[in-house]
C-alpha cells in the first residue's frame, strides 16, 4: 500500500453494534453518511451543545486562525478574539466576550468568577430570509462547507477554511445581511469613511468597529469585499443589502502591518472552497502537500500559517508586514496556493538508542525477578484504559527482559501477555463481564463492548471507561493495545500473523490513512492536518472547543503502530506510525512544552514551562483531575519508553523541572499520592539520573504509585534512569525486512528469489531460513541480500531472515517476520504455467539440432546479448553485477538450448549474473554463489530452467 491507501476495505472482524448513546445531529448534511469523523475540528458545529454553553454564548464555536467563528441556525459568526490571560495565570484565552458586572454601572470585569452578564462580540454573516435548515454539505482535510437554505434555489454557503485570511460566505438569490450582534461594545462607527448612514454601493466597504472594552477608544479595522457591486443600506449595527445577490462576500480584518489592507485587496479574488492533503514518505523523510481548491475570479491564496508550519515549509513566500498575534503565537500570512513541508521521522525501534548503564543492571534485574511473577495475576482489567497501560507495562518488561538477554522471563511474560490480550480481540466474555470491542456501526469505529453496554443512552459526556463509547480518547486507549500487540507480535510472529488483522482493524480506527477508500472508518480520526497535532474530545461538545491533554499518550499511540508495522512487516503502515509520531511531537515541543526559546506564549505565561490542555479556544494549565504540578508533568510525559527520547529534549527539562517538579520527587511526599511519583522520578531521571534512579530502588515494587496508574513499573523506570546519558552508546537498532520474487507462491522445481533488505542498511551477512533450517546465506551489499532457491518442498513454508552486522558495536543483529509461501506441485516439475512443461520439447532437437559451431562465447566482465547460434556464456571474469540478455524465445528452435555459467570464481551476492527475460514464468533468473550455472531451453514460447 501507499502511504495514503486503505490498510483494509473489509468489514471489522468484531461485532457490529448502534450506539445509542449520541446520534448524529441533523447538522449532518444529507450526502455525509457513516463513517462520520468524531475528532474533527468542526465537531462543535454539529453536537448538541450544553446549557453552559449556550448560556455563554459558546455553542458551535470554535476557531479558525485567526478568526473565532460560530455557526447558528441563522448564518455564521465572525469574531476577532483578544488574548486574555486570566488573574490565576492558569489560563490564556482567546476571548470572545466581555464580562459585565451586574452590580456596577461600567463594563469589565471585577474578578474571573463574579457573577456577571456575559456579552458576545461577534460580527456576522446573514441574509434577510430566513433559512429552513442549515448544515455541514461537505468537508475535507482543511475544511468543511455550511449551508444555509431557503429552498434548493434560495441559499447561502461559508467554506470554513483552515487558516482562511477572508471569512467567506456565498449567496444565491438571497439578501445579504451583516451585523453586529452588540452595538454598545462593538459598533459599526464608519463605512468607506463615514458614519454609516443610508445606502453605499460597490465591491470594497471598509469599516471601522468600536472596541471600548480594549481601552478607550479602541477600535479595529474590517473590510467587506464583494465578489460584483452590491448596494447595502448602512447602520451602526450593521449592512443590509438592498435586492437579492448571487456572489460571494469575503470579510476580513485588517491585520497589524502597514501592508495589511494593500495585502487584503491583492488576493481579495481568490477563493478557497476546500483542502486536501497528500504525504509520500522516502526513507526517513516525509513530504506533506496541502493543496487548497479555489474559485472566484482568480488569484494567489493568501492564507495565515501557525508556528509549526514556519518550522517546515519549503521555500514559502510570506506576505510583507502581514501578521496577527493570537494564542497560538504570531501567525503570518503565506501566499501560495500550494504548501509543501518536511519532517524526519524516528529510526528509534524496539529499545533506546542509549546502553545500560552497567552499574546499574543488578537493580533493574532484582526488580524484574519480583515483577515477572507479579504480572501475571494483573493484567485482568476489563476497562479498556486500565487494560491497555497493563499490557503496555507488561511489554515494557518483555523488552527489557529481552535487552538483559533473560529470554526465560521475555517468553513468560509474553505468554501471559497473549492470554490476556486475546480475548479482547475474540469476543471473550466471562459471565456478566465483557472482554470484546464492537464495532460502532452509527458513527465507525472500534468500541469496548463494555463501554457501550454500561453507557446510559442519550448521555453524551458519559464518562464509562474515559468516554469510550463517545470517542473519546482512542487514540490513548487503543495505542496501549497496539504496543502491547507489537512486542508479542516481535516475538511470536505466528501470534502476529493470526491476530494482523483484527490489530489492523484497531488501528483504522485510530489511524486509517486513506481519505475515501476504507468504507468503515474515517480518515486518521485525531490527527489535525492543520494545527498539526490530535483532539481528543470525541462526542462531547465544549464551548472552548476541542481539546487535548496527554501529547505523550498520543506519541506512545504514533510508536505503537510504527512497531506494529515493523513487527509485522507492513513497511507503509509502520510509515503511517513514524508520521503522526513526527508531527506529534513536534507540536508537543512548540505548543505543550514552553523552553525559554518559545516564541509562542506571552513570557509571564511561558514562564511555568509547561501547558496541561491545549483547547482549539485556549490554553489552560491543570489537567482535567487535578491542579497538581506532578500530574500536569506526569499527563505529559507517561508512558515512558524509547519514544519518550525524542518527545521530551533535555535541555528543556532541565528548565522545566526546577519550575514544576523541585522538591515532589521524594519518595513518600508526591504531591498527589498513589500515582505521579513515578513520572516525576523518571522526569528527574533525564537531568540526574544516578539521583531519581536511587530514589526509584527506595520504593516498593508493590507501592500504588508504579501499578495501574501510568502504565509503568518499577524496573521500567529503573531502566529509564539507567539509559540516560550512557557513555556507551547502544548498537543501532535495525530492521528486516523479507520479499521473495514470485510473490508468495511458486510451482515445485521453479526458482523462488528471496530478497531480504535491512534498515539502516549495514554490512554484514544475511542468512536465509525456512522454518527453523537454515537454506543459504548472501552478503549484504546496499542493505541487501539475495539467495536463489529451487528445491523447496510442495506445501507451506515459513521463510525468515536473518542480518547478522560486521560490526555488532554499531548494530544490532536483527530476523524478519515470517513470510507464508507455498509451493505447488506444477504441471510435471518445469515450473511454468500447465501444459508448458520440458516433456513436450523435442529432445532430438536439443541432442542433435544445435549448430557445432557455436559451443562458447567467452565473457569479459561486461553485459552479454545473447545470439541465436550461442549455446554456452562463460563469464572468465567478474568484478561487478552483469546481465545477461535472453532472445525471445520464439526466435530460437524448440528445444534451443543454453547455459550461463560463471568461469571465474568470483559470482557472489554482490557480483550477480542476472540473466533477463521470463523464465519459468517468472520475471529474471539470479545467480549470486561462486562457479554458479543455469541450463535453460526454450519450446519456441517460452524459456524454462533444467
Amino acid at each position: 500500500m501507499a502511504f495514503s491507501d486503505p490498510i483494509a476495505t473489509s468489514a471489522p472482524l468484531y461485532d457490529s453494534k448502534t450506539n445509542a448513546i449520541v446520534t448524529p445531529s441533523s447538522w449532518w448534511g444529507p450526502a455525509i453518511s457513516a463513517p462520520y469523523p468524531t475528532n474533527a475540528w468542526f465537531m462543535d458545529f454539529v453536537l448538541t451543545p450544553n446549557s453552559d454553553q449556550v448560556s455563554a454564548g459558546d455553542d458551535r464555536r470554535t476557531t479558525i486562525w485567526p478568526y473565532q467563528v460560530r455557526v447558528r441556525t441563522s448564518g455564521l459568526d465572525v469574531n476577532s478574539p483578544f488574548i486574555r490571560l486570566y488573574s490565576d495565570n492558569r489560563t490564556l484565552k482567546n476571548e470572545h466576550n466581555i464580562n459585565y458586572d451586574a452590580t456596577a454601572t461600567n463594563w469589565g470585569w471585577t474578578s474571573d468568577q463574579s457573577p456577571a452578564i456575559w456579552r458576545n462580540l461577534d460580527l456576522s454573516l446573514q441574509s434577510t430570509e430566513t433559512t429552513s435548515s442549515q448544515y455541514i454539505r461537505t468537508y475535507d482535510q482543511l475544511s468543511a462547507t455550511l449551508r444555509w437554505s431557503v429552498d434548493s434555489s434560495h441559499y447561502m454557503e461559508a467554506p470554513i477554511v483552515r487558516g482562511m485570511a477572508y471569512a467567506t460566505m456565498r449567496y444565491t438569490a438571497l439578501t445579504p445581511k451583516f451585523i453586529t450582534d452588540n452595538t454598545d461594545y462593538h459598533a459599526i462607527t464608519t463605512v468607506n469613511g463615514s458614519a454609516p448612514s443610508g445606502t453605499v454601493s460597490g465591491t470594497k466597504f471598509k469599516m471601522t468597529v468600536s472596541r471600548p472594552y480594549l481601552g478607550s477608544g479602541a477600535t479595529e479595522t474590517w473590510i467587506l469585499y464583494a465578489s460584483s457591486s452590491i448596494s447595502f443600506t448602512t447602520s451602526s449595527s450593521g449592512l443590509t443589502a438592498t435586492v437579492p445577490f448571487t456572489g460571494y462576500l469575503r470579510l476580513a480584518i485588517v491585520p497589524t502591518g502597514s501592508a495589511g489592507e494593500s495585502t487584503l485587496d491583492t488576493y481579495k479574488d481568490a477563493v478557497p472552497i476546500g483542502g486536501t492533503t497528500s504525504v509520500s514518505v522516502t526513507g526517513n523523510t516525509a513530504t506533506t502537500t496541502f493543496t487548497y481548491s479555489l474559485t472566484g475570479s482568480g488569484g494567489t491564496l493568501l492564507n495565515y500559517a501557525l508556528p509549526h508550519h514556519e518550522a517546515i515549509l519549503s521555500s514559502p513566500t510570506y506576505a510583507s508586514n502581514f501578521s496577527f498575534s493570537t494564542i497560538r503565537g504570531t501567525l503570518h500570512g503565506v501566499i501560495g496556493n500550494t504548501w509543501t513541508m518536511t519532517d524526519t521521522l524516528s529510526t528509534i525501534t524496539w529499545n533506546s538508542p542509549n546502553a545500560i548503564d552497567s552499574n546499574k543492571l543488578s537493580g533493574i534485574t532484582s526488580a524484574l525477578a519480583t515483577e515477572k511473577t507479579f504480572q501475571a495475576s494483573n493484567l485482568d482489567a476489563t476497562e479498556a484504559y486500565t487494560f491497555g497501560k497493563q499490557i503496555s507495562r507488561a511489554a515494557r518488561l518483555a523488552l527489557i527482559a529481552d535487552q538483559l538477554g533473560d529470554t526465560t522471563t521475555r517468553d513468560s511474560i509474553v505468554t501471559s501477555m497473549k492470554t490476556y490480550l486475546t480475548p479482547w480481540l475474540t469476543n471473550t466474555t466471562s459471565g456478566s463481564t465483557v472482554y470484546s470491542l464492537a464495532y460502532d456501526s452509527t458513527w465507525g469505529g472500534v468500541l469496548s463492548n463494555n463501554a457501550l453496554v454500561t453507557s446510559p443512552p442519550g448521555n453524551p459526556n458519559q464518562a464509562t471507561e474515559f468516554g469510550n463509547a463517545v470517542y473519546n480518547d482512542h487514540y490513548f486507549h487503543w495505542g496501549y493495545y497496539v504496543y502491547g500487540a507489537a512486542v508479542i507480535a516481535h516475538f511470536d510472529s505466528t501470534w502476529g500473523t493470526t491476530y494482523k488483522n483484527k490489530v489492523n482493524d484497531i488501528i483504522r480506527d485510530i489511524a486509517n490513512p486513506s481519505p475515501s477508500g476504507d468504507p468503515y472508518f474515517t480518515q486518521f480520526r485525531h490527527h489535525d492536518w492543520y494545527e498539526g497535532h490530535s483532539w481528543a474530545a470525541g462526542l462531547q461538545a465544549n464551548g472552548d472547543g476541542r481539546n487535548q491533554e496527554s501529547t505523550s499518550e498520543a506519541v506512545n499511540a504514533w510508536y505503537g503502530i510504527n512497531l506494529w508495522g515493523l513487527a509485522t512487516g507492513q513497511s507503509d503502515l509502520r510509515n503511517v506510525g513514524r508520521y503522526l509520531q513526527a508531527k506529534e511531537t513536534r507540536a508537543a515541543q512548540t505548543y505543550w512544552q514552553m523552553p525559554s526559546t518559545n516564541n509562542v506564549y506571552p513570557s509571564g505565561f511561558a514562564s511555568q514551562k509547561m501547558i496541561a490542555l491545549v483547547f482549539a479556544n485556549k490554553v489552560f494549565n491543570a489537567t482535567w483531575f487535578g491542579l497538581g504540578d506532578d500530574q500536569i508533568v506526569g499527563i505529559q510525559t507517561m508512558p515512558f519508553t524509547p519514544a519518550t527520547h525524542e518527545l521530551l529534549p533535555k535541555a528543556w527539562v532541565q528548565e522545566m523541572y526546577p519550575v514544576r517538579l523541585d522538591n515532589k520527587d521524594t519518595v513518600g511526599t508526591a504531591t498527589t499520592p498513589g500515582g505521579w511519583l513515578g513520572t516525576t522520578l523518571a522526569t528527574e531521571a533525564i537531568i540526574a539520573p544516578d539521583t531519581a534512579f536511587t530514589a526509584i530502588q527506595g520504593v516498593s515494587t508493590g507501592d500504588p504509585e508504579y501499578i495501574d496508574k501510568q502504565g509503568a513499573s518499577k524496573t521500567n523506570l529503573l531502566w529509564w534512569a539507567a539509559i540516560q546519558n550512557s557513555s556507551n552508546p547502544a548498537p543501532a537498532s535495525t530492521a528486516t525486512t523479507l520479499a521473495a520474487s514470485p510473490v508468495s507462491t511458486a510451482a515445485s522445481g521453479a526458482n523462488v528469489t528471496l530478497t531480504a533488505t535491512v534498515s539502516p542498511s549495514a554490512a554484514g551477512t544475511m542468512t536465509f531460513f525456512d522454518g527453523s533450517t537454515q537454506i543459504g546465506s548472501a552478503p549484504v551489499s546496499g542493505g541487501t541480500g539475495a539467495i536463489i532457491v529451487n528445491n523447496l518442498t510442495t506445501g507451506s513454508h515459513s521463510l525468515t531472515a536473518t542480518f547478522t552486522p560486521s560490526d555488532s558495536a554499531a548494530y544490532d543483529s536483527s530476523t524478519s517476520s515470517a513470510l507464508s509461501y507455498t509451493i505447488t506441485s506444477g504441471g510435471g516439475g518445469g515450473g511454468g504455467p500447465t501444459g508448458s512443461n520440458k516433456n513436450a520439447v523435442n529432445y532430438a532437437a536439443y541432442g542433435n539440432g544445435q549448430a557445432a559451431a557455436a559451443v562458447r562465447v567467452a565473457v569479459t566482465n561486461t553485459n552479454y546479448t545473447v545470439l541465436a547460434t550461442d549455446d554456452v556464456i562463460g563469464f572468465t571474469s567478474l568484478g561487478a553485477a552483469r546481465t545477461v540478455t535472453l532472445p525471445s524465445a520464439g526466435s530460437v528452435p524448440a528445444g534451443k538450448a543454453l547455459i550461463v555459467k560463471d568461469e571465474s570464481g568470483n559470482c557472489s551476492g554482490s557480483n550477480t549474473i542476472t540473466i533477463t527475460g521470463t523464465i519459468d514464468g517468472a520475471t529474471n533468473l539470479i545467480l549470486n554463489t561462486a562457479y554458479a550455472n543455469a541450463r535453460l531451453y526454450s519450446n519456441g514460447s517460452a524459456w524454462f530452467k533444467l
